[in-house]
């Protein structure tokens, strides 16, 4: 699976953001504040959902819907679309869940609740069977890396943190083709 590009509205600091992603690794830099965490946090809610406190620190305060939209291909284009709804009591609840699949020109609309989402984004369309309750270990482990643990790997020694880069960007898999090609 590829993705392509990630949309936010009203999510955290962010009003309107739209972020396009390149092929490999991206990696956001920034200054303090400038929504770094807050569009990570809209891409693992837009691909897991999350619990009701999760998303009531997600949706910009003082706003009543939110919206989190990411673009993705795996074998075809696929758009998904996660609205964050604010009730009169001020809690925050996750609308239905929207997937668009263009597949030859035709587009193919589904609509999901956010548990039948999870099963079907992760066993079907992603292949990547992984129970409930653990998604956001997951996701933490495979798209982001927290702020913590990348302070950790800079604050250790040149040769640990080297080691931690070939293993990120995969440099190992390109010394062993150059040494057998060699």
């Amino acid at each position: 699976m590829r993705l392509v590009s990630l949309e936010l509205d009203n999510v955290r600091t962010i009003v309107h953001a739209e972020i396009p992603l390149h092929n490999g690794v991206s990696i956001f830099t920034g200054d303090i504040g400038t929504g770094k965490s807050s569009a990570v946090k809209g891409l693992e809610a837009a691909l897991l959902g999350g619990e009701r406190n999760q998303l009531g620190e997600l949706l910009r305060w003082g706003t009543e819907k939110g919206r989190v939209r990411v673009a993705f291909e795996r074998k075809y284009p696929c758009v998904l679309t996660r609205t964050l709804l604010r009730d009169a009591s001020g809690h925050v609840r996750q609308g239905d869940i929207e997937c668009k699949i263009t597949k030859h020109g035709s587009v193919t609309r589904k609509v999901w609740s956010p548990t039948e989402a999870h099963a079907r984004l992760f066993t079907k369309l992603l292949r990547f069977p992984v129970p409930y309750a653990r998604r956001h270990d997951v996701f933490r482990h495979i798209f982001a890396v927290p702020q913590d643990a990348m302070r950790d790997v800079l604050d250790d020694g040149a040769k640990d943190r080297v080691a931690v880069m070939r293993r990120v960007f995969r440099v190992e898999q390109f010394n062993i083709a150059a040494e057998n090609s060699g």
